[in-house]
């Protein structure tokens, strides 16, 4: 029996296995493509991971975790489970709850790397970042050990792009807009809003650098945080735009209603917004109240009910006041009562 018995020809035979071999063609890269995407999903989750680790682990008082720490596998190994201990990894704390990890084995999918294979920067953070940020990494961008600089290549003009992380006179910059193309990040060329940033400096303030809103900084061995872009191309400790993170009261920062803070030993609340104003000053009253003492304190603002000791005495107020004090105002029809 021939074919074309069957109503096949050869002719028909040949286009047929010709049309088959096409669709093999074109089903196997989106095979490779889906398994790669599954592959950088893991990746991806890994990161995640481990930065939720960090967070964990830094969570803890008996842990020394400070802003510009690098964490390393051994650090966390208490905190995680059920990653590949073969990668490199190392997570450097980079804000009060922001954290960079560095994940990465050549000839592995890893992070955080561009499409290039280029790596970005071991502070870039997973929480912020996609499957775009994994890729094949070369040996040749991988550190030889967690916690080794990244190496960045040399600035030269017109050779890169705008967010292309450069090398200059041993300093690592990030290219903000076109005119740092062609332009060398020399100190010349620094300047807020200006074309570089620079980076890979444990989160130390640059005055040039150009911060956002939510931003935290170190300088002068404190950490701040920017509330508003008022406070770029100005030093954080003179400018209510940036906030000191301490608990202690300090004159450039800003207190809404509420705020607890420090002072000369005392605890004070902030009773509605104020900004340079000392607490257990004239000026405070009605500003800020004492909270560490049950003396009578003139700053303070009382309510009915409340109860301070004054001269020995107990008394307790009838009614809202400030500055009345307890010994010339107490007795029959007056803000103050002597408690039996």
């Amino acid at each position: 029996m021939n074919l074309t018995e069957k109503g096949i020809t050869l002719f028909e035979l040949l286009i047929t296995i010709s049309i088959l071999g096409v669709v093999a063609a074109i089903g196997a890269p989106r095979v490779t493509q889906a398994f790669e995407n599954i592959q950088k999903d893991q990746v991806l989750d890994d990161v995640r991971y481990i930065e939720q680790s960090a967070r964990t682990y830094c969570s803890r008082s008996i842990n020394d975790c400070e802003i510009g720490d690098v964490l390393s596998a051994e650090d966390l190994a208490e905190y995680m489970h059920a990653i590949d201990q073969t990668y490199n990894l190392s997570v450097k704390r980079v804000g009060r709850t922001s954290y960079g990890v560095y994940y990465a084995k050549a000839g592995e999918f890893s992070f955080p790397f561009d499409e290039k294979g280029q790596l970005l920067s071991k502070e870039f953070s997973p929480t912020s970042s996609s499957r775009n940020h994994v890729n094949t990494a070369s040996a040749s961008s991988i550190p030889e050990s967690p916690g080794d600089p990244a190496v960045f290549p040399d600035w030269e003009s017109g050779t890169f792009g705008v967010g292309d992380r450069v090398s200059y006179n041993d300093r690592v910059f990030e290219i903000r807009d076109e005119s740092g193309i062609y332009v060398s990040p020399d100190e010349s060329n620094l300047q807020t809003y200006g074309p570089f940033q620079e980076v890979e400096i444990n989160n130390e303030f640059r005055v040039f650098n150009t911060y956002e809103a939510g931003d935290e900084v170190n300088f002068q061995g404190a950490t701040y945080e920017m509330r508003h872009e008022g406070g770029n191309g100005v030093y954080p400790d003179q400018s209510y735009a940036w906030q000191e993170q301490t608990v202690e009261w300090r004159y450039y920062n800003v207190y809404e209603s509420g705020d607890v803070i420090l002072h000369n030993g005392d605890q004070y609340e902030a009773l509605h917004y104020t900004e340079g104003v000392e607490p257990g000053t004239p000026e405070a009253a009605g500003v800020w109240q004492n909270l560490s003492t049950e003396e009578w304190d003139s700053n303070n603002i009382y309510h009915s009910g409340d109860v301070v000791l004054y001269e020995g005495i107990e008394y307790e107020a009838q009614w809202w006041t400030q500055g009345d004090n307890p010994a010339e105002n107490s007795g029959s029809w007056q803000v103050w009562q002597i408690v039996e």
